[in-house]
């Protein structure tokens, strides 16, 4: 650090002033005393007008990341799950979407799929379970509450068959599948 010399000490004092006033009122930190010429300085300088921007991304990053769950339909394991559904493989399907869920844990999808084989197996109260699980995660979850109206109807609860028909009614009121597809299983076993 340089001496300060006798006749710069009065600009020095006067610059020490105005730095105190400024932050005193809020103005920043001395923005009328020259800054130091250095590379630091300028380091600082530059970081210090940067921080909203890195301040912003670091805000929405994660957001982003959570905006796009996996897909589970992208998975092997549950394309073979589905597969094996269509040929009515059930039992088959059972451990595969097991392996899924414990990759994608409270997966809406997996759930029902997991759920819907389960019912079809005839292991109603372990269905009964994912499907509540899957609503839990989704409440508007527009399969699970129609497979879900399925197998109340299996188990001779006709009125929460046409609970699950009521509410997918209001979540799509125009022509939907699910809410087409429970109407017509309800009207079948009348």
């Amino acid at each position: 650090m340089r001496p300060i010399r006798s006749g710069s000490g009065a600009r020095a004092s006067k610059r020490l002033e105005a730095s105190r006033r400024a932050q005193a009122n809020g103005t920043g930190a001395g923005r009328d005393v020259p800054q130091a010429s250095s590379g630091a300085a300028r380091a600082r300088r530059m970081m210090a007008g940067m921080r909203p921007a890195v301040l912003l991304a670091a805000l929405l990053l994660p957001a982003a990341a959570a905006a796009a769950p996996p897909d589970p339909m992208d998975d092997p394991a549950a394309i073979e799950a589905v597969r094996l559904q269509a040929t009515g493989r059930y039992d088959l399907s059972v451990p595969l979407l097991e392996s899924v869920l414990a990759r994608l844990p409270g997966d809406p999808d997996v759930l029902t799929y997991l759920a819907l084989a389960l019912r079809s197996d005839g292991r109603f109260a372990e269905a009964a379970a994912r499907y509540d699980q899957a609503l839990a995660r989704d409440p508007a979850h527009l399969p699970a509450l129609a497979y879900q109206g399925v197998m109340f109807l299996e188990t001779g609860q006709r009125e929460r068959a046409a609970a699950n028909l009521r509410r997918l009614e209001a979540l799509c009121p125009a022509a939907c599948p699910p809410r087409d597809d429970l109407a017509r299983e309800i009207a079948a076993r009348r």
